[in-house]
């Protein structure tokens, strides 16, 4: 099959979920190419994008910065186009039709990768609803052709634009033909937004199992307690809460360090909270880490936490495909009671989860991991099992295609 994928950044480091399918389909023998607004400005990238060769099959919109430049840029590319090509920019200028997307020439500038690389694919594969409704209108306009499916990760089901509902979406209900939910909890919210229930499947994210190996743990009784967390420094990560819970435990388990990976904008807010609560000696936060790093970090660690909660602005998790890696390592987790987590992490049985935002509760799960081994070794063991049942990301990439 030729398949594109219609993304935002790319590559970028905390979206593995998504390179991850683009080299599963590949190793399936497909044809692919990665359409994207623009590269994250990252100072590593993962070894998956130069090992396969993804630069070449990547092409960018390289938007202007100003409205002016678009206008001075536009006329000669336009000009530039082959004759066949006229009639899919002109559409692509059409306020009346397409309002705001063309007044910015955003529809424009979207189109001519494809102009340039080619329009006829199988599938269109749209990651976050933003993207799905940029392939509706690229569609529309005779840019591409395909069958559009749109993959929804969690909060961009309901993150509309200021001063729009769920009635921003009602193009791509109508004109979308397939609606991936990463959850059970994300397909609620479609058909509660106005998705077609009928048009909605169920596809998870997953792991390589074989890279995220299952290991038994073995801390030597002197060494210290090793706690993990990995994720991108914003507030739905909820990871001041992961520091207030582990200034609670070391009151009690002072053998204790707690290691955070990744970078983000609280990144100084977060350094004034391990000041006030003189963390200092027990918190390193390591920033972006890469593959190696926190695979290395994963086989030392003694607890993975994710403390994430919904943020002030709505904004939520998917399932955290970081939370799977750490599992597939028999790595027992602790994290929260929120949005598709539930369904990953069975409180008890692969896992201990707390309510979102209770500090004591989830510093009472590190300390019961602490205080009983055989339970942190079960829960290792069968979250490792559910990893290679329902998250296998080769068994993902199989059904993804059959679906297609």
């Amino acid at each position: 099959m030729k398949i594109a994928f219609l993304v935002g950044e790319f590559p970028a480091l905390s979206e593995t979920f998504i390179l991850n399918q683009i080299t599963g389909l590949l190793d399936l023998g497909q044809e692919v190419d990665i359409y994207a607004e623009r590269p994250r400005p990252e100072s590593a990238t993962h070894p998956a994008v130069a090992r396969y060769q993804l630069p070449e099959h990547t092409f960018y919109e390289k938007l202007p910065e100003t409205w002016s430049t678009r206008v001075r840029q536009a006329w000669p590319r336009w000009r530039a186009q082959n004759f066949a090509a006229k009639p899919v920019v002109a559409r692509s200028l059409n306020v009346f039709q397409h309002g705001a997307w063309a007044g910015s020439l955003r529809l424009y500038y979207s189109a001519l990768p494809f102009l340039r690389r080619g329009r006829d694919y199988d599938a269109v594969l749209c990651h976050f609803a933003a993207n799905g409704l940029r392939g509706v209108r690229l569609r529309e306009i005779g840019a591409l052709r395909g069958k559009l499916v749109t993959f929804f990760h969690g909060a961009d089901v309901y993150d509309y634009p200021p001063g729009c509902g769920p009635h921003y979406y009602r193009p791509l209900w109508q004109n979308g033909d397939v609606f991936l939910s990463i959850s059970e909890h994300c397909r609620d919210l479609l058909a509660q937004g106005g998705c077609p229930p009928e048009k909605i499947r169920v596809h998870r994210m997953g792991v390589d199992c074989r890279q995220f190996a299952y290991l038994e743990r073995m801390r030597p009784s002197d060494a210290p307690v090793k706690i993990l967390t990995v994720g991108r420094l914003v507030p739905k990560k909820g990871i001041a809460d992961g520091l207030a819970a582990v200034a609670q435990v070391a009151a009690t388990h002072p053998a204790l360090e707690y290691h955070i990976i990744g970078d983000g904008p609280l990144r100084s807010q977060l350094e004034r909270a391990i000041s006030d609560l003189g963390l200092q000696s027990f918190v390193k936060l390591h920033g972006a880490g890469t593959e190696e790093q926190i695979l290395a970090q994963l086989a030392a660690a003694d607890i993975f936490l994710a403390p994430s909660h919904t943020d002030a602005t709505g904004d939520s998790e998917g399932i955290p495909v970081v939370l799977m890696e750490a599992m597939a390592t028999g790595l027992p987790v602790v994290s929260t009671r929120h949005a598709g987590i539930p369904e990953l992490v069975e409180d008890g049985v692969t896992g201990l989860l707390a309510a979102e935002r209770d500090v004591a509760e989830l510093a009472g799960c590190v300390v019961k991991l602490l205080n009983n081994k055989r339970l942190a070794d079960n829960l290792g063991r069968a979250a490792r099992s559910t990893v290679e049942r329902d998250y296998n990301a080769a068994k993902l990439h199989r059904q993804l295609l059959e679906l297609l």
